[in-house]
């Protein structure tokens, strides 16, 4: 049986992200459609326009037959991390290929340029030695190894368009994660319809309208949902605190904050008004305005280290009829502790090993208790906590 997976953060969910389902069923001929899906914080280091469970019937009502929630640590990462912990999540749960929408529309190259990064970026090789040379010419790091990569692969492919696209590169990423994992997956791309991943104008000529401007309107409208902002002031205390344990040698830095951009954000903290302002105080050409968003995303969640490993998955929902899928999976792991999924956190955390378990509760819960939190005191509406919870079934 052929079972497509897709990595989505569906925020929001779109007509686009129905079409690529549609898609991917018939290009890989796939029985069942699972999706890794970013929980309450998206990979560009913000909390989500729309909760977890919102966007999950939403896709289901739209495709999806199984969800799985991408952990935290995961989900707020840059584009490789995001990507390897997606994979490696999909790997977990058996699926056959991935499919991932790009402007490109053809694998090949994809495959290509992942082949080329996996074989050459090791110390001492020409690749790595163009990267640092960019590096200290003040290029940020991906524009560093983009540079690589075109000069690496300018004879197979002329310098082009194709670095430069977000969705591009995320499709590398899945690329070499499978190479990474020696993951059985087959990547499949289709290419994008309607308006560009960051195009949030309002326009009647795309037959499928982008998140961004999705987004827009719901503002617009008044829509209760989160943006940074409404994280200020829990950004504010988290990097006085970060100031404060920095002085203690040793101190484990959060995840993608090196200590040279961590003095930056420190030096600038005086002048704190809001996020937004400070934000645009500290970012620079080396510092892209997404990384510091995760920094600062991570320092709030105290998101340190990198624990590659996924041992356990949370259900977020299915349709009923995918049911099976889930005992299959379950009955694949039942002599090993290995991998774990979770429906209902009271029934299944208990059977979690204990290292497993102290991560899930330490980074999940607690994000998702923090985005509870600001959304009640922004709204006045208490959501349920993180045990109330079950699966979104259709």
């Amino acid at each position: 049986m052929n079972i497509v997976g897709i990595v989505a953060e569906y925020n929001p969910f779109h007509e686009g992200h129905a079409y690529q389902i549609r898609m991917a069923k018939k290009l890989c001929q796939a029985d069942v459609c699972v999706v890794v899906m970013s929980g309450d914080y998206v990979q560009r280091g913000e909390p989500a326009f729309f909760d977890k469970y919102s966007r999950t019937e939403a896709a289901l009502k739209g495709g999806v037959d199984i969800i799985f929630e991408l952990p935290v640590r995961f989900a707020l990462s840059s584009a490789g991390d995001f990507a390897y912990g997606a994979v490696s999540s999909l790997k977990k749960l058996g699926v056959t290929h991935i499919c991932f929408g790009s402007e490109y529309g053809e694998t090949d190259r994809f495959i290509a340029t992942a082949e080329a990064i996996y074989e050459n970026d090791k110390p001492d090789t020409a690749f790595s030695k163009m990267i640092n040379t960019s590096l200290r010419e003040g290029l940020s790091y991906a524009e560093a190894r983009d540079a690589a990569i075109r000069q690496n692969l300018s004879e197979k492919y002329p310098d082009d368009e194709f670095l430069k696209s977000p969705n591009n590169i995320l499709g590398i990423e899945y690329c070499l994660a499978i190479k990474k994992l020696e993951a059985d997956i087959i990547p499949v791309t289709i290419k994008r319809e309607g308006q560009s991943y960051d195009d949030d104008s309002e326009t009647d000529s795309f037959t499928y309208p982008s998140s961004g401007a999705l987004r827009k309107k719901h503002t617009e409208n008044g829509t209760p949902h989160l943006e940074a902002k409404d994280f200020s002031q829990m950004i504010y205390y988290s990097l006085r605190r970060l100031a404060d344990e920095m002085r203690v040698e040793g101190y484990s830095y959060p995840k993608d904050l090196t200590p040279e951009l961590a003095n930056r954000l420190i030096g600038a903290l005086d002048g704190f008004r809001d996020f937004d302002s400070y934000l645009e105080s500290v970012r620079t050409k080396a510092y892209t305005t997404s990384r510091i968003k995760r920094c600062l995303m991570q320092t709030m969640l105290g998101i340190c280290g990198v624990d590659t490993e996924v041992r356990c998955l949370r259900l977020l929902g299915l349709r009923q009829e995918a049911g099976h899928i889930i005992k299959e999976i379950k009955k694949s792991y039942s002599d090993s502790d290995d991998f774990h999924i979770i429906t209902r956190l009271a029934d299944d955390l208990t059977d979690v090993p204990e290292s497993a378990g102290t991560v899930f509760k330490d980074q999940d819960i607690f994000a998702a208790d923090l985005y509870r939190q600001v959304y009640t005191e922004r709204f006045g509406v208490a959501l349920p906590n993180e045990y109330q919870r079950a699966p979104v079934i259709i």
